[in-house]
């Protein structure tokens, strides 16, 4: 909500005065109060001719048309346009020089609201992450490295480019990205503890390991279950041919007591049926204990 108050002010100084400009503020009686990116696209819905402020991926996601804005230089844009044209990459790239030089410094002049540039777009935030620089108060030594592998995760293309192409994010440039991974990497952990290993292709022997993420893995619990649903598609296989055969054979089944091929048929279904009835709740039962159980295997 700062960023908002923030470009107002800038944009607007008479009509929204520096008194309105923070996290909280007095808003007027007639204000509608909606609580988090749910309760404002709600009340945009609702109540025609609201206008609403939140994070432009969830309004592009719930379809809400946005309303163009004017930047510093006086160009008027959506943030589509301004994505399209570079401009929200911009506001990052344009602010670079006045980050602090350490990640423990003091970021609260840092502000990528309504910064010049033809296409940039006013209202751009930059995302923190508050970790502490000695990890050692986790008394799990895996739990502190753990903590570091995440941290790098948010770097990594294989998992934050989703966020680009569902929310609308906008990565940072390569010179954020290796300032914040050094700083990562300067984080106090115990002597003793083990690094974390994330697997995005196959490594032999390695990642079978006790401190390996990957991809690939699965449990033992899964790989049963893939077992039986393999023996269940075959033995449904075994059903419907069976189930054809008695078809085929209605004048056989008329005199069913004196057919004994007939008779091993109906017999033969019967137990298929059981066997399948059994390999259910087996399979109910090994759903029910993966929630509880997570033994890697390769």
């Amino acid at each position: 909500m700062i960023q908002l108050t923030q470009y107002l002010f800038k944009a607007c100084p008479t009509e929204w005065p520096e008194d309105k400009v923070g996290p909280v503020i007095k808003w007027p009686e007639d204000t509608l109060p909606c609580e988090g990116s749910g309760g404002v696209t709600k009340c945009i819905t609702d109540v025609p001719g609201t206008i609403g402020y939140l994070d432009a991926g969830h309004g592009h996601a719930e379809g809400l048309p946005e309303i163009e804005l004017a930047n510093a230089n006086g160009t008027v844009q959506n943030s589509v346009k301004a994505d399209e044209r570079g401009g929200i990459a911009a506001a990052m790239a344009e602010a670079e020089g006045e980050l602090p030089v350490r990640a423990d410094a003091d970021w609260s002049h840092v502000s990528l609201v309504d910064r010049p540039g033809q296409y940039t777009w006013p209202i751009v935030l930059l995302t923190y992450v508050y970790v502490r620089e000695d990890l050692t108060y986790l008394d799990d030594p895996d739990e502190q490295t753990l903590l570091k592998a995440f941290l790098k995760a948010l770097y990594d293309d294989n998992y934050v480019k989703q966020c680009v192409s569902d929310h609308d994010f906008i990565l940072p440039p390569a010179s954020i990205r290796n300032f914040a991974l050094s700083a990562i990497n300067d984080l106090v952990v115990w002597d003793n503890a083990t690094e974390w290993i994330v697997e995005s292709s196959t490594t032999p022997i390695v990642a079978t390991g006790d401190f390996v993420i990957s991809q690939k893995r699965r449990t033992h619990n899964e790989v049963e279950r893939d077992v039986l649903m393999d023996q269940v598609a075959e033995l449904m296989l075994r059903v419907n041919e069976m189930e054809v055969k008695l078809l085929d054979s209605e004048t056989e089944l008329q005199r069913v007591a004196d057919d004994n091929f007939d008779k091993d048929a109906m017999l033969t279904v019967a137990l298929i049926l059981g066997i399948l009835g059994t390999i259910v709740s087996l399979l109910l039962a090994g759903c029910f204990m993966n929630q509880f159980s997570h033994q890697p295997t390769a």
